[in-house]
């Protein structure tokens, strides 16, 4: 039986363990790639810096996080997560959020939240 690429996580907020729900995007690097055409048909790569996020985040309101409770973690908040079927641990430290959060009264999640920081680790446990 092949071993699972990835699905089950588990997410930290400065240590303290949260539930979350429908996946997230994890964006690392702290710059992209792009093309710029030249003018006799050829291409050439250049180089951005970009910020690394944690994008489409979703909590379920569990264990006393709500909205409210989300604002300790605007700014400044190590974030720890880990795929526990490929084994790879992101550590987002003092991260802040980008956007703001959208409350789901039927199912109790809090969405659209993103994480920027300006210093990620990838560790392969």
């Amino acid at each position: 039986m092949a071993k699972p690429v990835a699905g089950r996580i588990t997410f930290k907020f400065n240590g303290e363990k949260h539930v979350t729900t429908g996946g997230c995007e994890i964006e690392p690097w702290n710059f992209e790639g792009a093309v710029e055409n030249n003018d006799d048909g050829t291409v050439s790569q250049t180089v951005k810096p970009a910020s690394p996020m944690l994008k489409n985040m979703t909590f379920r309101t569990v264990d006393g996080l709500n909205t409210d409770s989300m604002k300790k973690h605007f700014t400044d908040v190590d974030i720890t997560f880990e795929d526990l079927d490929s084994g790879l641990i992101y550590y987002f430290n003092e991260a802040f959020v980008v956007g703001k959060p959208s409350y789901k009264s039927e199912n109790g999640e809090i969405s659209n939240l993103d994480f920027a920081s300006n210093d990620v680790r990838v560790v392969n446990k």
